[in-house]
Protein backbone atom coordinates (compact mmCIF):
# COMPACT_ATOMS: atom_id res chain seq x y z
CA UNK A 1 0.00 0.00 0.00
CA UNK A 2 0.76 3.47 -0.64
CA UNK A 3 0.98 6.43 2.12
CA UNK A 4 -0.44 10.00 1.67
CA UNK A 5 0.67 12.85 4.10
CA UNK A 6 -1.41 15.92 4.87
CA UNK A 7 0.76 19.33 6.14
CA UNK A 8 -0.68 21.93 6.80
CA UNK A 9 1.44 25.54 6.80
CA UNK A 10 4.31 25.48 8.59
CA UNK A 11 4.37 21.82 9.23
CA UNK A 12 7.74 19.09 8.21
CA UNK A 13 7.80 15.68 8.83
CA UNK A 14 10.45 14.60 10.37
CA UNK A 15 13.52 13.76 7.96
CA UNK A 16 14.61 10.27 9.21
CA UNK A 17 10.69 9.21 8.94
CA UNK A 18 9.81 10.80 5.51
CA UNK A 19 13.11 9.48 3.96
CA UNK A 20 11.68 5.39 5.25
CA UNK A 21 8.39 6.54 3.77
CA UNK A 22 9.96 7.60 0.85
CA UNK A 23 12.10 4.60 0.14
CA UNK A 24 8.95 2.29 1.38
CA UNK A 25 6.95 3.66 -1.44
CA UNK A 26 9.09 4.20 -4.63
CA UNK A 27 6.69 4.07 -7.60
CA UNK A 28 6.09 7.57 -8.44
CA UNK A 29 4.43 10.77 -6.21
CA UNK A 30 1.83 13.11 -6.61
CA UNK A 31 1.95 16.71 -5.24
CA UNK A 32 -1.08 19.01 -4.00
CA UNK A 33 -0.42 22.62 -2.95
CA UNK A 34 -2.80 25.19 -1.95
CA UNK A 35 -2.67 28.72 -1.01
CA UNK A 36 -4.17 30.94 1.29
CA UNK A 37 -6.88 32.02 -2.16
CA UNK A 38 -7.77 28.21 -2.43
CA UNK A 39 -5.77 27.78 -5.62
CA UNK A 40 -4.77 24.35 -6.21
CA UNK A 41 -1.16 23.31 -8.43
CA UNK A 42 -0.52 19.56 -8.84
CA UNK A 43 2.57 18.51 -9.74
CA UNK A 44 2.95 14.40 -10.16
CA UNK A 45 6.24 12.28 -11.86
CA UNK A 46 7.07 8.59 -12.24
CA UNK A 47 10.91 8.44 -11.71
CA UNK A 48 12.45 5.17 -11.28
CA UNK A 49 12.45 5.62 -8.19
CA UNK A 50 11.39 7.98 -5.73
CA UNK A 51 14.17 10.22 -3.90
CA UNK A 52 13.55 11.77 -0.55
CA UNK A 53 16.31 14.40 -0.64
CA UNK A 54 14.42 15.60 -3.63
CA UNK A 55 11.18 15.11 -2.27
CA UNK A 56 12.08 16.47 1.03
CA UNK A 57 13.36 19.78 -0.24
CA UNK A 58 10.20 20.08 -2.21
CA UNK A 59 7.91 20.48 0.66
CA UNK A 60 10.30 22.58 2.67
CA UNK A 61 10.61 24.84 -0.21
CA UNK A 62 6.78 25.35 -0.45
CA UNK A 63 5.85 25.06 3.33
CA UNK A 64 3.82 28.38 3.51
CA UNK A 65 1.56 26.15 1.54
CA UNK A 66 -0.83 23.60 2.59
CA UNK A 67 0.64 20.09 1.01
CA UNK A 68 -0.72 17.35 0.20
CA UNK A 69 2.11 14.48 -0.76
CA UNK A 70 1.21 11.33 -2.34
CA UNK A 71 3.98 8.37 -2.42
CA UNK A 72 2.51 4.96 -4.47
CA UNK A 73 3.40 1.40 -4.05
CA UNK A 74 2.10 -0.55 -6.68
CA UNK A 75 -0.13 -3.13 -6.03
CA UNK A 76 -2.34 -2.61 -9.33
CA UNK A 77 -2.04 -1.61 -12.71
CA UNK A 78 0.66 -0.38 -14.33
CA UNK A 79 3.49 1.71 -12.94
CA UNK A 80 3.06 4.80 -15.04
CA UNK A 81 2.40 8.17 -14.65
CA UNK A 82 -1.86 7.76 -15.62
CA UNK A 83 -1.52 5.89 -12.35
CA UNK A 84 -0.34 8.30 -10.32
CA UNK A 85 -2.42 10.32 -7.64
CA UNK A 86 -4.07 12.83 -7.56
CA UNK A 87 -6.74 12.04 -9.63
CA UNK A 88 -8.89 14.93 -10.48
CA UNK A 89 -12.65 13.89 -10.60
CA UNK A 90 -14.67 16.44 -11.77
CA UNK A 91 -13.46 20.48 -12.73
CA UNK A 92 -15.95 23.17 -13.17
CA UNK A 93 -15.98 26.94 -13.60
CA UNK A 94 -15.93 26.55 -9.48
CA UNK A 95 -12.91 24.89 -8.91
CA UNK A 96 -11.87 21.50 -8.55
CA UNK A 97 -11.99 18.09 -6.73
CA UNK A 98 -8.56 16.07 -6.56
CA UNK A 99 -8.72 12.32 -4.98
CA UNK A 100 -5.62 10.76 -3.30
CA UNK A 101 -5.69 6.61 -2.16
CA UNK A 102 -4.18 4.30 -0.07
CA UNK A 103 -5.35 1.21 0.40
CA UNK A 104 -6.58 -2.12 -1.54
CA UNK A 105 -9.72 -1.93 -3.67
CA UNK A 106 -10.04 -5.86 -4.47
CA UNK A 107 -13.85 -5.30 -5.87
CA UNK A 108 -12.86 -2.39 -8.49
CA UNK A 109 -9.28 -3.54 -9.77
CA UNK A 110 -9.43 -3.45 -13.69
CA UNK A 111 -7.88 -7.75 -13.26
CA UNK A 112 -11.11 -8.88 -12.46
CA UNK A 113 -12.84 -7.33 -15.42
CA UNK A 114 -14.16 -10.01 -17.80
CA UNK A 115 -14.35 -7.35 -21.22
CA UNK A 116 -10.64 -6.95 -22.19
CA UNK A 117 -11.73 -3.90 -24.32
CA UNK A 118 -12.72 -2.39 -21.03
CA UNK A 119 -11.01 1.21 -20.87
CA UNK A 120 -9.38 0.17 -17.60
CA UNK A 121 -8.38 -3.04 -19.16
CA UNK A 122 -6.66 -1.87 -22.26
CA UNK A 123 -5.17 1.55 -19.96
CA UNK A 124 -3.46 -0.82 -17.08
CA UNK A 125 -5.98 1.46 -14.69
CA UNK A 126 -5.11 0.91 -10.97
CA UNK A 127 -7.79 0.03 -8.58
CA UNK A 128 -7.84 3.44 -7.33
CA UNK A 129 -8.69 5.26 -10.95
CA UNK A 130 -10.92 2.50 -11.49
CA UNK A 131 -12.81 4.02 -8.37
CA UNK A 132 -12.39 7.19 -9.50
CA UNK A 133 -13.84 6.82 -12.98
CA UNK A 134 -16.40 4.21 -11.94
CA UNK A 135 -17.40 5.65 -8.90
CA UNK A 136 -16.37 8.92 -7.93
CA UNK A 137 -17.16 11.09 -10.70
CA UNK A 138 -20.53 9.86 -11.71
CA UNK A 139 -21.69 10.78 -7.83
CA UNK A 140 -20.02 14.27 -8.32
CA UNK A 141 -21.54 14.40 -11.79
CA UNK A 142 -25.01 14.50 -10.36
CA UNK A 143 -24.83 16.30 -7.60
CA UNK A 144 -26.28 20.00 -7.57
CA UNK A 145 -22.65 21.42 -6.39
CA UNK A 146 -20.06 18.57 -6.85
CA UNK A 147 -17.92 20.22 -4.69
CA UNK A 148 -19.47 20.54 -1.69
CA UNK A 149 -17.54 17.13 -0.46
CA UNK A 150 -19.25 18.02 2.84
CA UNK A 151 -22.46 17.70 2.53
CA UNK A 152 -24.90 15.12 4.58
CA UNK A 153 -26.02 13.67 0.88
CA UNK A 154 -22.59 13.44 -0.27
CA UNK A 155 -21.03 11.60 2.74
CA UNK A 156 -24.18 9.03 2.46
CA UNK A 157 -23.41 8.56 -1.06
CA UNK A 158 -19.99 8.06 -0.24
CA UNK A 159 -20.31 5.64 3.07
CA UNK A 160 -21.96 3.07 0.60
CA UNK A 161 -19.34 3.11 -1.62
CA UNK A 162 -16.42 3.36 0.40
CA UNK A 163 -14.86 0.52 0.59
CA UNK A 164 -13.53 -1.03 4.12
CA UNK A 165 -9.85 -0.60 5.74
CA UNK A 166 -9.17 2.09 2.90
CA UNK A 167 -8.43 5.78 3.62
CA UNK A 168 -8.89 8.61 1.12
CA UNK A 169 -9.04 12.59 0.66
CA UNK A 170 -10.79 14.59 -1.02
CA UNK A 171 -9.43 18.17 -1.98
CA UNK A 172 -11.20 21.17 -3.83
CA UNK A 173 -10.56 24.17 -3.23
CA UNK A 174 -12.30 25.39 -0.24
CA UNK A 175 -10.29 22.65 1.87
CA UNK A 176 -10.07 18.77 2.30
CA UNK A 177 -11.89 15.96 3.68
CA UNK A 178 -10.88 12.83 4.62
CA UNK A 179 -12.13 8.99 4.14
CA UNK A 180 -11.47 5.92 6.72
CA UNK A 181 -9.08 6.30 9.85
CA UNK A 182 -6.19 8.47 9.48
CA UNK A 183 -3.17 8.46 12.05
CA UNK A 184 -1.83 11.39 13.53
CA UNK A 185 2.18 11.45 13.15
CA UNK A 186 4.24 14.20 14.94
CA UNK A 187 6.53 16.31 12.73
CA UNK A 188 9.38 18.62 13.58
CA UNK A 189 9.45 20.44 16.40
CA UNK A 190 6.54 17.90 18.05
CA UNK A 191 3.76 19.85 14.95
CA UNK A 192 1.20 17.11 14.29
CA UNK A 193 0.28 16.23 10.87
CA UNK A 194 -2.25 13.46 9.49
CA UNK A 195 -1.02 10.44 7.51
CA UNK A 196 -2.62 7.58 5.59
CA UNK A 197 -0.28 4.79 6.78
CA UNK A 198 2.09 4.38 9.88
CA UNK A 199 3.22 1.36 8.49
CA UNK A 200 6.15 2.58 6.86
CA UNK A 201 8.26 5.40 9.19
CA UNK A 202 10.13 3.24 11.57
CA UNK A 203 12.31 1.52 8.80
CA UNK A 204 13.03 1.11 5.19
CA UNK A 205 11.23 -2.40 4.78
CA UNK A 206 10.99 -3.16 1.04
CA UNK A 207 11.93 -1.46 -2.52
CA UNK A 208 15.13 -1.20 -4.06
CA UNK A 209 17.11 0.97 -1.01
CA UNK A 210 15.90 -2.28 0.96
CA UNK A 211 17.57 -4.62 -1.59
CA UNK A 212 20.65 -2.31 -1.40
CA UNK A 213 21.04 -2.18 1.79
CA UNK A 214 20.60 -5.74 2.68
CA UNK A 215 23.19 -6.57 -0.43
CA UNK A 216 25.61 -4.83 1.58
CA UNK A 217 25.12 -6.17 5.01
CA UNK A 218 25.53 -9.92 3.36
CA UNK A 219 28.26 -8.79 1.73
CA UNK A 220 29.64 -7.28 4.85
CA UNK A 221 28.95 -10.68 6.97
CA UNK A 222 30.75 -12.71 3.77
CA UNK A 223 33.26 -10.68 4.68
CA UNK A 224 33.36 -11.23 8.39
CA UNK A 225 33.01 -14.86 7.43
CA UNK A 226 35.62 -14.90 5.45
CA UNK A 227 38.13 -13.13 7.55
CA UNK A 228 37.09 -15.30 10.50
CA UNK A 229 37.94 -18.29 8.53
CA UNK A 230 40.98 -17.32 6.92
CA UNK A 231 42.64 -16.26 10.65
CA UNK A 232 41.54 -20.26 11.13
CA UNK A 233 42.76 -21.92 8.74
CA UNK A 234 40.73 -24.74 6.71
CA UNK A 235 39.23 -26.84 8.98
CA UNK A 236 39.16 -30.94 9.34
CA UNK A 237 35.54 -31.10 8.69
CA UNK A 238 35.82 -29.73 5.31
CA UNK A 239 35.00 -32.75 2.78
CA UNK A 240 34.72 -32.50 -1.26
CA UNK A 241 31.42 -32.31 -2.86
CA UNK A 242 30.78 -35.21 -4.95
CA UNK A 243 27.32 -35.90 -6.76
CA UNK A 244 26.67 -38.29 -10.13
CA UNK A 245 28.98 -37.43 -12.67
CA UNK A 246 30.52 -33.88 -11.03
CA UNK A 247 33.43 -34.19 -8.75
CA UNK A 248 34.41 -31.12 -6.58
CA UNK A 249 37.25 -32.03 -5.31
CA UNK A 250 40.24 -29.37 -6.05
CA UNK A 251 41.15 -27.53 -2.74
CA UNK A 252 40.05 -23.87 -4.67
CA UNK A 253 36.65 -25.01 -4.66
CA UNK A 254 36.64 -26.19 -0.96
CA UNK A 255 38.44 -22.65 -0.11
CA UNK A 256 36.14 -20.43 -1.73
CA UNK A 257 32.79 -22.47 -0.69
CA UNK A 258 33.76 -23.81 2.55
CA UNK A 259 31.79 -26.74 1.62
CA UNK A 260 30.76 -28.90 5.43
CA UNK A 261 29.83 -32.42 6.49
CA UNK A 262 26.34 -31.27 6.42
CA UNK A 263 26.33 -31.73 2.58
CA UNK A 264 27.15 -35.36 3.46
CA UNK A 265 23.45 -35.85 5.22
CA UNK A 266 22.00 -34.07 2.36
CA UNK A 267 23.26 -35.87 -0.26
CA UNK A 268 21.61 -39.16 0.33
CA UNK A 269 18.12 -37.38 1.69
CA UNK A 270 15.32 -39.27 -0.56
CA UNK A 271 13.26 -35.90 -0.42
CA UNK A 272 15.72 -34.11 -2.85
CA UNK A 273 14.50 -36.28 -5.44
CA UNK A 274 10.88 -35.37 -4.77
CA UNK A 275 9.42 -33.39 -7.77
CA UNK A 276 7.03 -31.35 -5.55
CA UNK A 277 9.31 -30.51 -3.36
CA UNK A 278 12.12 -29.28 -6.08
CA UNK A 279 9.73 -27.93 -8.17
CA UNK A 280 8.44 -25.64 -4.48
CA UNK A 281 12.60 -24.58 -4.18
CA UNK A 282 12.04 -23.33 -7.75
CA UNK A 283 9.70 -21.26 -7.04
CA UNK A 284 10.83 -20.00 -3.90
CA UNK A 285 10.44 -16.28 -2.78
CA UNK A 286 12.93 -13.90 -1.99
CA UNK A 287 12.34 -14.39 1.76
CA UNK A 288 12.66 -17.95 1.28
CA UNK A 289 16.03 -18.15 -0.11
CA UNK A 290 17.03 -15.37 2.13
CA UNK A 291 16.11 -17.96 5.32
CA UNK A 292 17.81 -20.91 3.40
CA UNK A 293 20.71 -18.59 3.62
CA UNK A 294 20.68 -18.04 6.99
CA UNK A 295 20.21 -21.69 7.84
CA UNK A 296 22.88 -23.10 5.15
CA UNK A 297 25.30 -20.47 5.01
CA UNK A 298 28.52 -21.09 3.23
CA UNK A 299 27.15 -24.45 2.11
CA UNK A 300 23.92 -22.67 0.15
CA UNK A 301 25.87 -22.65 -3.20
CA UNK A 302 26.76 -26.05 -3.52
CA UNK A 303 23.86 -27.31 -1.95
CA UNK A 304 21.46 -25.28 -4.98
CA UNK A 305 23.76 -27.26 -7.57
CA UNK A 306 22.99 -30.14 -6.37
CA UNK A 307 19.59 -30.03 -5.78
CA UNK A 308 19.51 -28.20 -9.24
CA UNK A 309 21.43 -31.74 -10.65
CA UNK A 310 18.69 -33.59 -9.06
CA UNK A 311 15.75 -31.89 -10.54
CA UNK A 312 17.25 -32.14 -13.91
CA UNK A 313 17.48 -35.94 -13.57
CA UNK A 314 13.72 -36.01 -12.23
CA UNK A 315 12.42 -34.01 -15.02
CA UNK A 316 14.26 -36.23 -17.44
CA UNK A 317 12.66 -39.21 -15.73
CA UNK A 318 9.24 -37.43 -15.96
CA UNK A 319 9.72 -37.07 -19.61
CA UNK A 320 10.36 -40.23 -20.18
CA UNK A 321 7.92 -41.55 -18.57
CA UNK A 322 5.25 -39.88 -19.83
CA UNK A 323 6.31 -41.20 -22.93
CA UNK A 324 6.42 -44.75 -22.45
CA UNK A 325 2.64 -44.01 -20.77
CA UNK A 326 1.46 -42.37 -24.18
CA UNK A 327 2.83 -45.49 -25.74
CA UNK A 328 1.13 -47.64 -23.59
CA UNK A 329 -2.07 -45.81 -24.22
CA UNK A 330 -1.95 -46.43 -27.77
CA UNK A 331 -1.04 -49.92 -27.60
CA UNK A 332 -4.21 -50.61 -25.33
CA UNK A 333 -6.25 -49.13 -27.67
CA UNK A 334 -5.01 -50.93 -30.76
CA UNK A 335 -5.32 -54.23 -28.59
CA UNK A 336 -8.61 -52.80 -27.72
CA UNK A 337 -9.90 -52.31 -31.41
CA UNK A 338 -8.50 -56.11 -32.30
CA UNK A 339 -10.52 -57.03 -29.19
CA UNK A 340 -13.58 -55.28 -27.54
CA UNK A 341 -13.13 -57.74 -24.86
CA UNK A 342 -9.63 -56.58 -23.11
CA UNK A 343 -9.42 -54.22 -20.27
CA UNK A 344 -8.89 -50.19 -21.00
CA UNK A 345 -6.41 -49.72 -18.25
CA UNK A 346 -3.25 -51.13 -17.26
CA UNK A 347 -2.62 -52.71 -13.46
CA UNK A 348 -1.34 -55.49 -11.62
CA UNK A 349 -4.75 -57.83 -12.22
CA UNK A 350 -4.74 -57.27 -16.00
CA UNK A 351 -0.93 -56.26 -16.87
CA UNK A 352 -0.35 -60.33 -18.02
CA UNK A 353 -3.81 -60.24 -19.58
CA UNK A 354 -2.76 -57.41 -21.97
CA UNK A 355 0.67 -59.22 -22.31
CA UNK A 356 -0.60 -62.76 -22.86
CA UNK A 357 -3.52 -61.24 -25.24
CA UNK A 358 -0.87 -58.79 -27.25
CA UNK A 359 1.56 -61.70 -27.48
CA UNK A 360 -2.08 -63.97 -29.40
CA UNK A 361 -2.58 -60.80 -31.48
CA UNK A 362 0.75 -60.26 -32.85
CA UNK A 363 2.06 -64.14 -33.19
CA UNK A 364 -1.45 -64.91 -34.44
Amino acid sequence: MCDILWLKPGILPKESDFENIVYNNWHGWGLILRDGNGRLEITRDNPVENDPEELYELITKHSDLERFLHLRHATAGDIELHNIHPFEVISTNKGQLLFMHNGMMSEYDPKFIQNTEHPAVKGGWSDSKYFQESVLTPICGSLKDPLDIWSPGFRKIMNKFWPINNRGILITNKGAATMGTWITRQGVNGKDYLCANDTYSAAVIRGPEFDRRESARKFKEQQERDERAKEAGTGTNVIPFVHGPHHLRSDQFTKVYGTTQFLESIRGNPELYNLENLAKLANATAFELELLVEQLGEDLIPWLMYVTEALGSCSQYSAEMEDKLIRATKLIATLRRLDPSLPGTIDEANAEILLREARNVTEG
